[in-house]
């Protein structure tokens, strides 16, 4: 055992546990971005007026200390709108997110494992909601279902699977070139469609926690 972990001395039997050193910038991104999550979930009591109050003899007011953003022709406090309007798009980002990484990712996994006709005929779907700018077939989606939350975060996942399917399709092409895949093939283990328990065991764990959850300035535009 590492005698290092332990106090000087041969009698000394406390155990000193070392902490991976983190440096200035990375504890104030964490600090900022905890505070950043406080006001978020906890908005009522960060805000410093209510969102939706109005004030029209206070209308278009310039930055100051009552006001720090200043306030909408309204008269609302854009700071409180900020606050409040920031849950809404950590919802739906982290909604539209789960729903393109799980559809994108066992799309992708079929494509990838299967091939033939099937790979092809993801692919070439793919390739028709490609051929669209994403932005417009988005607001195209909202105004044919309507304005509510759900549709925005219906209408931001058709847009956002596509990206993750061809990711995943592309590793796990990759990966079937490995040699225990090979050796798996083989042995008969990878043969046939009923194999899906092999594909989940191979394949599976390894792309779930891929750091493809990317965050594109693109995305929050598609969504403002």
């Amino acid at each position: 055992m590492d005698n290092s972990l332990y106090g000087k001395g041969q009698g000394s039997h406390h155990l000193q546990i070392k902490f991976p050193s983190m440096s200035t910038k990375v504890i104030i991104s964490c600090m900022a971005l905890l505070t950043f999550a406080i006001m978020i979930i906890f908005p009522s009591s960060v805000a410093p007026y209510d969102p939706n109050s109005v004030d029209l003899n206070n209308r278009l007011a310039k930055p100051d200390m009552e006001h720090p953003f200043g306030t909408d022709h309204h008269g609302r406090d854009i700071l409180s709108r900020v606050i409040y309007g920031a849950q809404t798009s950590l919802v739906t980002a982290i909604s539209v997110v789960a729903v393109g990484v799980v559809l994108g990712t066992f799309i992708g996994l079929a494509a990838g494992f299967f091939g033939g006709t099937v790979d092809q005929t993801i692919m070439r779907i793919v390739d028709i909601f490609l051929a669209f700018p994403g932005t417009i077939l988005s607001i195209a989606l909202v105004g044919l279902f309507g304005a509510s939350l759900f549709n925005i975060v219906l209408a931001l996942s058709v847009m956002w699977w596509v990206s993750y399917a061809r990711i995943i399709r592309g590793s796990v092409l990759q990966v079937k070139e490995k040699d225990f895949v090979k050796g798996a093939r083989l042995m008969g283990e990878i043969h046939t469609i009923s194999s899906g328990d092999t594909c989940s065991q191979m394949y599976f764990p390894r792309y779930l926690p891929l750091p493809h959850l990317m965050w594109d300035p693109q995305f929050f535009i598609s969504q403002a």
